[in-house]
């Protein structure tokens, strides 16, 4: 349970928005583009194995044209570009090397649900164009991302059943966050647990 109180306490950290309605696509995205105090991210392979079996429940979100199908491999090729490229990354920053494509993240926590950040998918079109993929990862020192996944990893946006943008600093409730239903039930990945009896700690 607590392994799941610090993966919802992440994703709240990520999902602060404002005000917008299920219909409405004229919000645009917001980047943050700084670190405040101590930079502890790391690789997947640094990590211990709750922190990995935490992240194989969490699909990265990538737009339908960063995928190919490719028939005589049977498996989708991802598109993608460096890190240092994509976000015009200083020559020290670190992960600059590394490939990227995403363009957010999401957590199973039902058979067929995800939980992600509302402005991550905005509108019906978005969720139609919308790929999830599991396994998008480093997972070994010195070893690459992968550059195609099997299509049993590849899920689409079938619907938003729920979502909600309030970033104005005047209101009780700041959230962002949006659960999606896939095109069916996601096998090999085990659905987080979400605590719902103990309040969260600042």
């Amino acid at each position: 349970m607590k392994a799941a109180r610090a993966i919802l306490l992440a994703l709240s950290a990520v999902m602060l928005g404002s005000v917008l309605s299920a219909g409405v696509s004229a919000e645009p995205r917001y980047h943050s583009n700084g670190i405040y105090g101590q930079d502890d991210r790391l690789d997947l392979f640094q990590t211990d194995e709750t922190k990995k079996a935490l992240a194989d429940s969490v699909a990265s979100l990538w737009d339908e044209r960063m995928l190919e199908y490719d028939p005589q491999a049977g498996a989708y090729k991802l598109f993608t570009t460096r890190f240092a490229d994509a976000m015009s990354l200083c020559p020290s920053e670190r992960f600059r090397e590394q490939p990227t494509g995403p363009v957010c993240t999401a957590t199973l926590v039902g058979e067929d649900i995800l939980l992600t950040a509302g402005h991550c998918v905005l509108n019906d079109q978005e969720c139609a164009s919308a790929r999830f993929v599991f396994g998008f990862a480093i997972k070994d020192a010195g070893g690459p991302a992968p550059s195609s996944v099997a299509p049993t990893e590849v899920y689409a946006c079938a619907e938003v059943v729920s979502r909600y943008i309030n970033r104005t600093s005047t209101s009780a409730i700041r959230a962002d966050y949006a659960l999606v239903r896939l095109d069916r039930k996601v096998t090999g990945h085990k659905i987080v647990p979400i605590a719902r009896e103990d309040p969260l700690a600042k």
